[in-house]
């Protein structure tokens, strides 16, 4: 699909109320949510195994500056990285139907504007890293680097499902650093970190399903155009089920109170609700993560309150 002139110029000339509404949809900013609450996770591990908390504070619950700050740099982190991926395969989406009107292929945005606000976001992120701390600040570099990485992989391997599992799971790593500003203790974010990277290797399989016959035809890699759609949603039901048991690890490891256990379950009946209904990928993968992704929080939340 070409880019005219006439539509073009019209995505350069909307008003600045637009444009920043075109921007919001562009890069699904709401879909932070997914990423966020393993942020805070994080972070609410880091503070209740720290012994200094003031006496009356309870413990699990972080700052409230360094909870405010952890959520810019999630948006920043998430806006970068989806607005990046938007500008690098906006060729392919001209090619996909399923994305052909994505507003870089259409012209509702210009790539200078896709550009700036990539630059916007990642300023963002610099910024609340600085402010949290040091070690924040001279890691941030990390994720940066895998938001550039990650759009060329499908190119290349059908690995490119794990390497977003990786990318994604910083993000618990990003909310313990904020609290201990050290790399002291790191066995449960990083256990953490992995049972994400699994679940988000699942459920982008999953995604990926609606794209077999395009990926196909484009010579882009991934699992399901690899394996087909039967062996690599059995391969993301391993990944999932990789997932559980590192929750039932963490469980054990820290340990959670028993409350903790009911939320697990309840993620075990949401995976299971979403592998049923794969053949509806909006619904299993939108409804379904957002759901996931709020329980794991709470279950680490009721784990270390209760």
């Amino acid at each position: 699909m070409q880019v005219t002139g006439r539509t073009r110029a019209a995505g350069e000339h909307r008003s600045l109320p637009g444009v920043l509404m075109e921007l919001g949809r562009f890069v699904r900013i709401e879909h932070s949510v997914f990423a966020l609450p393993l942020v805070y996770a994080g972070a609410i591990l880091a503070q209740w195994g720290t012994p200094s908390a003031p006496a009356g504070v309870v413990v699990w619950l972080p700052p409230t500056r360094v909870l405010l700050l952890l959520l810019l740099a999630a948006v920043g982190a998430r806006t970068a990285a989806m607005a990046l991926n938007r500008i690098v395969d906006r060729r392919l989406d001209a090619r996909n139907p399923r994305t052909s009107s994505r507003a870089l292929v259409t012209g509702r945005l210009s790539l200078f504007q896709a550009t700036a606000l990539v630059v916007a976001a990642l300023a963002l992120l610099v910024s609340a890293a600085a402010a949290l701390n040091p070690l924040c600040l001279l890691l941030s570099p990390i994720p940066v680097v895998a938001f550039a990485v990650y759009p060329l992989l499908k190119r290349w391997t059908a690995a490119t499902h794990l390497f977003l599992g990786m990318t994604l799971g910083m993000a618990p790593l990003g909310g313990w650093l904020a609290i201990r500003g050290d790399l002291s203790g790191l066995l449960p974010p990083l256990l953490l970190a992995a049972l994400m990277g699994a679940w988000v290797a699942g459920f982008d399989i999953i995604y990926a399903l609606q794209d077999v016959d395009v990926d196909r035809a484009q010579g882009l890699h991934s699992l399901p155009a690899a394996l087909g759609p039967t062996r690599a949603l059995a391969l993301a039901k391993v990944f999932h089920i990789l997932a559980v048991f590192g929750l039932l690890a963490l469980w054990l490891l820290l340990p959670l109170s028993r409350w903790a256990m009911v939320l697990v379950v309840c993620i075990v009946a949401v995976l299971v609700w979403e592998h049923t209904n794969s053949h509806d990928v909006q619904k299993a993968f939108f409804v379904a993560n957002a759901l996931v992704s709020g329980l794991i929080l709470l279950a680490i939340t009721v784990g270390v309150a209760a």
